[in-house]
């Protein structure tokens, strides 16, 4: 990325300062360890999986209409049309037995290819969606073993996203704030995932960084000053901005 991009990026992703100026490092991948699988097998698998995250995205979207509906059907002060919202949604099937249909798709994947890493990962993110954090933290360690030992870098860049933010849901979700070892092991994931190319794991890992905070702080002064043409005050901040930003 020049320079050009590098402005161009500030200007148009300001979530993502600071990434562009200092993107993670890439990590190195090892050499494949395991065998790729068989074509038949991979298409079987992959027709589960997709059925799979189908299952769990519909149902996703659903809740969210559904919810919709009910606060426009409230919003509206027609009573007759939110009871009809609130039966619709209650006779619906419940989020949870959508969770179950995709799970019992994903493990009837990995029956066929437990070393399928995949499959592991998406695992890992409906059981995150359904709450059950430590067993989707299991899945996501198995996704990043996986991926690694297959040199499968988009889908180790997600496994790695995946595994912060369940660090991140699982500290939230013991109340409090998470510990500084706990911080510093989702920042460590988001870096990686960041590094492998990850957009998500990009924005949160600026997002959790003070460093880059900091530097997004001097960025955004130096550009109003900038702007505003405020002579020696913009020097200064320009300068401060860039010294930060190429601080490893």
């Amino acid at each position: 990325m020049n320079s050009d991009d590098l402005i161009l990026d500030m200007i148009f992703n300001p979530g993502l300062q600071g990434a562009g100026l200092q993107p993670p490092p890439k990590p190195a991948l090892p050499e494949p360890s395991l065998p790729p699988l068989e074509a038949e097998l991979l298409a079987r698998v992959r027709d589960l999986e997709g059925r799979a995250i189908i299952a769990a995205t519909e149902a996703q979207q659903k809740l969210a209409k559904e919810a919709k509906e009910r606060q426009q059907a409230a919003d509206s002060g027609d009573d007759a049309a939110a009871a009809a919202a609130a039966a619709a949604a209650a006779a619906a099937p419940s989020l949870a037995d959508a969770y179950a249909s995709a799970l019992a798709l994903l493990d009837e994947a990995l029956a066929l290819a437990p070393t399928y890493a995949s499959v592991h990962n998406n695992r890992a993110q409906v059981l995150q969606l359904a709450r059950r954090l430590p067993e989707a933290m299991q899945a996501a360690e198995e996704a990043v073993r996986l991926a690694e030992a297959r040199a499968e870098a988009q889908v180790l860049a997600q496994a790695y996203t995946q595994r912060g933010l369940i660090r991140r849901g699982m500290a939230a979700a013991s109340g409090g704030e998470p510990s500084e070892e706990e911080e510093s092991l989702a920042l460590a994931d988001l870096q990686r995932g960041a590094g492998l190319g990850n957009k998500v794991a990009r924005a949160e890992s600026v997002r959790l960084n003070p460093y880059a905070a900091l530097c997004n702080q001097y960025l955004a002064k130096a550009l109003e000053n900038h702007w505003s043409g405020l002579g020696e005050k913009k020097k200064e901040a320009a300068e401060a901005g860039a010294a930060c930003a190429t601080k490893p």
